[in-house]
């Protein structure tokens, strides 16, 4: 149950332009043209059983947007519903034509990921991203309106 409270104690959703700007990490700039078409999620600590279903209500909920961005550096690790939440939410993106990108995953998650093939065929490799920065140039590259 500690697991539990903890995720579900750090989970927050928020619309880009919704967010005051203590809610963002000290990293996010985000240029104008792109706060409409992005939303990040941010996930705080290990992905457990208590993550599975707020993260999949997360997915029920998202304004309409064309990136999802999940900052998962301070993800260590995820275990089985962790990964079927993860994977259900992606496929939510995908159908709502949604492209998720990845930035800051550690190895046990990458690793999972990877074995069960969410990485590449739900989240290609070209979106998946070392750290924030490199995702938002990515970002900047696509010329979104």
């Amino acid at each position: 149950m500690l697991f539990r409270s903890v995720v579900e104690e750090k989970f927050t959703y928020e619309s880009v332009h919704e967010i005051v700007p203590e809610a963002f990490w000290e990293d996010e700039k985000i240029p104008e043209n792109l706060k409409d078409n992005i939303l990040i999620k941010h996930l705080d600590g290990p992905l457990f059983f208590g993550f599975a279903t707020r993260f999949q209500e997360l997915a029920n909920r998202l304004p309409k947007v064309r990136y999802l961005i999940i900052r998962m550096k301070r993800v260590p690790y995820i275990d089985q519903s962790g990964l079927y939440a993860l994977e259900e939410a992606i496929l939510a993106m995908e159908q709502r034509g949604i492209s998720v990108l990845l930035s800051g995953l550690q190895t046990q998650p990458r690793d999972l990921l990877e074995r069960v093939r969410i990485i590449p065929d739900l989240v290609p490799e070209e979106n998946i991203f070392t750290n924030f920065e490199d995702c938002l140039n990515w970002l900047k590259n696509k010329n979104l309106p």
